[in-house]
């Protein structure tokens, strides 16, 4: 991946590092702010690409992939009816995959990662203040809420939290922050996962677990310190669950067979693929879950929750209303996505990049195993923070050793 603009750099080019830094502020601070960075970032990228088109260049396989998935969408859309919907709803998905080229094409020393992560955590930070007042709040009427901090559901923060949670634990040793700077990420981390836990988002914590799993499974060479890492996330994690009762029930529940919250997911899924088999080629159409699933053709009789807008599951959502076409093209792209992240770790330029391509194999992991049981990716600000979080850490993972040492 070439990501230097070169002698004779432009002013746009020499701007959009800021403009990065800005978007990383207003990843979960501010809806309105993060459009208008990205506005100015595509006008910016624009005006690069026919002055200076060979300076922005990404890897082959994801530039051809990415320009695959932008065809498959609009195509699988215009099978659907109405059309203009379709079309809308394929649009409205690249367009939030702009932070991911942004970061790809402007990050490119070892300062402008580390503001664009610091900046992260700051926003993370903010979020997670609004978190601890809500449970203050919560606390003042004696009970235990879930927390959704600056997001409107607690599912949504949790994705948040999966996708920033590695970047505050691991990068501080590795990125040469000031003591102050390492610190204050730390305090992020500390903060962010007892939020995590009060958020009582049941899929978000069997995500973690599952990045857990993955973190300590994935190398051999470094496994004890991995498993010392892991060991003490699940001590504190079972401390604090020891120790509040709603937080208990919260974790019973996840097997309870009697719950309506679990059942109706089941027949959600179940839902979701008999609407795929009588639609398999390009599904039902973007965004038409909800109108299948309440008729009587799809709604079983004893389904007690109407109204639900997705399956709370990514991947049965995309087959269900894309089909087969869109599942494909979707596993595609993110799958090459983590198999880059995933070959940058066992084939580092250096020690910093090896440990920024690791946080984004665990925050694309914790972010899709939420997917399992929730929808995150279709909401808006979730989806960006997402996009950033990818184009950021592939850009830093090919990023010499020695550039960290500026």
């Amino acid at each position: 991946m070439n990501l230097q603009l070169g002698a004779g750099e432009r002013r746009t080019g020499q701007g959009m590092p800021y403009v990065l830094v800005l978007m990383g502020l207003a990843s979960q601070t501010s809806v309105g702010l993060m459009s208008v960075l990205m506005g100015i970032g595509v006008l910016c990228t624009l005006y690069d690409l026919a002055r200076r088109r060979e300076a922005l260049q990404m890897d082959p396989p994801i530039g051809r992939v990415l320009a695959f998935y932008s065809v498959s969408l609009i195509i699988g859309n215009l099978m659907c009816f109405p059309v203009a919907y379709g079309i809308r709803d394929a649009l409205s998905a690249l367009y939030k995959v702009v932070p991911f080229f942004l970061a790809v094409f402007y990050l490119k020393n070892w300062r402008t990662a580390r503001l664009v992560f610091l900046a992260m955590a700051v926003s993370m930070l903010v979020n997670d203040v609004v978190a601890v007042h809500q449970e203050y709040g919560y606390l003042q009427n004696h009970t235990i809420g879930r927390l959704t901090g600056m997001t409107e559901h607690p599912t949504m923060l949790g994705a948040f939290l999966l996708l920033v949670l590695p970047l505050v634990t691991f990068l501080p040793k590795v990125l040469r922050f000031s003591r102050r700077q390492a610190w204050f990420l730390w305090g992020v981390a500390a903060l962010s996962f007892l939020v995590l836990m009060f958020s009582q988002s049941r899929g978000t914590w069997m995500a973690f677990f599952g990045t857990l799993v993955l973190f300590v499974g994935m190398e051999r060479q470094h496994r004890m310190r991995h498993l010392k890492v892991a060991g003490i996330a699940i001590v504190v994690f079972a401390v604090v669950l020891g120790t509040v009762p709603a937080l208990q029930q919260r974790m019973h529940s996840v097997s309870d067979t009697n719950l309506v919250s679990n059942t109706e997911r089941i027949l959600m899924w179940k839902g979701a693929l008999q609407i795929w088999q009588d639609h398999p080629l390009f599904g039902s159409g973007a965004g038409t879950f909800r109108q299948h699933f309440d008729s009587p053709e799809y709604r079983p009789p004893e389904a007690k929750e109407p109204f639900h807008l997705h399956p709370h599951n990514y991947f049965l959502k995309v087959l269900s209303e894309q089909g087969i076409w869109g599942l494909f093209f979707y596993l595609w792209l993110h799958g090459l996505i983590a198999w880059q992240l995933y070959e940058r770790w066992r084939h580092p330029c250096g020690k910093a990049a090896q440990v920024v391509a690791l946080c984004g194999l665990l925050a694309f992991a914790g972010f899709h195993f939420a997917a399992i049981t929730d929808t995150a990716l279709r909401i808006l600000d979730v989806a960006r923070m997402y996009w950033l979080t990818m184009g950021a850490c592939l850009a830093a993972a090919q990023l010499k050793d020695e550039e960290a040492e500026e």
